[in-house]
């Protein structure tokens, strides 16, 4: 339809969530409310950059749930682990800056797009380095 604003430009139809999140969230036992908050950060997450961020108020208009549920959820989150091949732990997201005084938190996604569907081949923290390096994200935004 021409002269319209395409689905895609007003929010997007679908979530990226890629194989080796969907074995972090399973093997850190994240719970149904965890999911929808992360599933609802993804929904913006930049191409090519590991962080998120989404005001409360918008996820709770995403996911149903309230505010202070996606507060604890988003905090929650950033305690999760996941174990990676080389047996090294890594949070499922950690906050980079804070929210406060109007300003969203930013958060990054530390689970890795690399691996097979499984995630049996995540990456070790060493190599995770190495990964951000080579793609110039060092976690500013």
């Amino acid at each position: 339809m021409q002269g319209s604003t395409s689905m895609s430009e007003e929010s997007p139809s679908y979530s990226r969530v890629w194989g080796p999140i969907v074995h972090a969230m399973v093997q850190s036992g994240a719970s149904g409310q965890e999911w929808a908050v992360l599933v609802a950060l993804l929904r913006w997450q930049r191409e090519g950059s590991n962080v998120l961020s989404m005001s409360v108020p918008t996820i709770c208009k995403y996911t149903g749930l309230d505010e202070d549920t996606v507060r604890h959820r988003l905090s929650s989150l950033s305690k999760r682990y996941f174990v990676s091949a080389g047996g090294n732990e890594f949070p499922i997201l950690e906050v980079i800056k804070p929210a406060g005084k109007g300003r969203t938190a930013l958060y990054a996604l530390c689970v890795p797009r690399l691996g097979p569907e499984d995630g049996s081949n995540m990456l070790t923290r060493k190599e995770r380095v190495e990964w951000e390096k080579r793609r110039g994200d060092n976690g500013n935004a």
